[in-house]
């Protein structure tokens, strides 16, 4: 081969790394490095993307080659999973999972839905996912926390009573029905009535009522911060438990009503009962405790004419409570509820009217009203005799939860469509946040010195991204 054949062998007129030669074969332009003008050499193009070097469009996506390079993606067509989580010399070392217009877009995309699923479920009506699974789940809930409760006292567990929860469920019924929240049904019937109702025979009985949106444990908070309510949760005396919750309109509000039941069946005994036995057992059923034998005239605590009236201010920044209490023989009473304490002062005009006010702040209306027990007048006569009774209420309205407990509350239930739209989205997130760290993953340990700080932010940004819509 004489010297003028070997230098026409290797001839680079445009210096592109291609002899005249081969780009005689491959078609393209000697005399100019990028024969497409696609922003890719002709080089790169053959031996690096394998892309057309004559046609700038390799893929025809309607993006010049070079452009797709240069934002990460794959000029020779979509759907490659290289591309895609493998950073290497034909996607610029910068997967296209993880592009930062990918990248916000997931991130958008993740937020938006997880906004949707909030704003759907929080704005559901009560009704809609407080279904009879759901409320079986919280009146479960609640004889297992009762019980525990009993349990560090030392005291006996209380047997689910199915007739007591029979029970439980007409009451709570009849309170609906009815338009009363109180021991003592318009109508004059006490609590006993729907257990005799269904059966059961009984030496001692209790009732602790509820109202309003709340959990399991928000109702037994309520409940223990109630002398009244407490004592039936620690009564020894007590071997059986019913508890039914009913969702429904009270006052035009909807809402939920509890109520437990609590009792022992009636054993057999001597026929010789003692006189001073069956007053116990009467006192029991009725929720007052005996001290001793009564020798005096007894403190009275009218519980049909006694009420605590709300008034809510026009400004709506705090609520007004009022007592208004009938008792006999009393030296001094008070009334309380949640935290609060109202001192009671006998009416100069009225005998046996004590009355007393306090005012509640908006800010802990959620704390004393989520849920509403009914509150507790105590009353100490001149000789020392005590007496405590539930009154009822007057234009009470449970407080409007929170969006974030009201959320966290069905998110966190374990049935309904609701828990099945959560579940779906959750599924959703767990997918991308796989995809993520896959992809990241890779692109920090197989070309970990071709990447760009920002790069890696921004995978690590949706991560978080997704790490929060899975735990909120």
């Amino acid at each position: 081969m004489d010297k003028k054949q070997k230098n026409d062998d290797i001839k680079d007129s445009d210096a592109d790394g291609l002899t005249d030669k081969e780009e005689e074969v491959f078609g393209t332009d000697p005399f100019s490095p990028d024969s497409d003008n696609d922003d890719l050499g002709d080089y790169q193009e053959i031996h690096v993307y394998g892309t057309d070097p004559n046609d700038p469009d390799t893929d025809k996506d309607s993006v010049p080659d070079g452009a797709e390079v240069k934002m990460g993606l794959n000029p020779r067509g979509k759907g490659k999973l290289r591309d895609l989580f493998i950073p290497h010399e034909g996607n610029n070392y910068h997967p296209r999972a993880l592009h930062p217009k990918r990248v916000l877009f997931h991130a958008a995309s993740a937020l938006a839905i997880k906004s949707s699923v909030i704003m759907f479920i929080v704005f559901l009506p009560t009704a809609a996912w407080l279904t009879p699974d759901v409320l079986l789940e919280q009146e479960n809930e609640i004889v297992n926390l009762t019980n525990e409760l009993r349990e560090e006292k030392n005291i006996q567990t209380l047997n689910v009573s199915n007739k007591l929860h029979s029970a439980a469920y007409g009451r709570a019924q009849d309170m609906l029905i009815k338009q009363y929240f109180a021991h003592t049904s318009p109508s004059g019937d006490r609590f006993s009535k729907w257990i005799d109702d269904v059966k059961y025979n009984y030496s001692v009985s209790g009732e602790n009522l509820a109202m309003g949106f709340a959990d399991a444990r928000g109702v037994m908070n309520g409940w223990m911060r109630s002398p009244t309510h407490y004592d039936n949760l620690v009564d020894s005396d007590y071997e059986d438990i019913g508890v039914s919750a009913v969702d429904g309109m009270y006052n035009s509000y909807d809402t939920t009503l509890v109520v437990q039941f609590f009792g022992a069946q009636r054993k057999p005994v001597a026929s010789s009962i003692s006189v001073a036995s069956k007053l116990e057992g009467e006192a029991k059923e009725s929720g007052v405790v005996l001290q001793e034998k009564i020798f005096f005239e007894p403190i009275v605590i009218d519980e049909i004419r006694s009420k605590l009236i709300v008034e809510e201010r026009e400004d709506k920044y705090a609520t007004i409570v009022s007592a208004e209490v009938y008792i006999n023989k009393a030296q001094e009473a008070e009334a309380r509820f949640g935290n609060y304490t109202i001192e009671l002062q006998e009416d100069p005009f009225e005998e046996g009217l004590w009355t007393g006010s306090t005012i509640i702040f908006k800010e802990e209306k959620e704390q004393i009203f989520s849920p509403v027990v009914l509150p507790s007048v105590i009353a100490i006569g001149f000789d020392g005799q005590k007496e405590i009774k539930d009154i009822p209420w007057e234009n009470i309205k449970p407080a409007e939860p929170s969006i974030v407990s009201k959320y966290f509350f069905i998110k966190n239930q374990d049935s309904g469509f609701v828990h099945a739209i959560s579940r779906v989205s959750t599924v959703y997130f767990t997918i991308m946040l796989i995809f993520a760290v896959i992809a990241l993953g890779l692109m920090i340990f197989v070309e970990i010195r071709k990447q760009h700080p920002k790069h890696i932010a921004s995978g690590l940004g949706l991560i978080a991204v997704l790490l929060l819509a899975l735990v909120v």
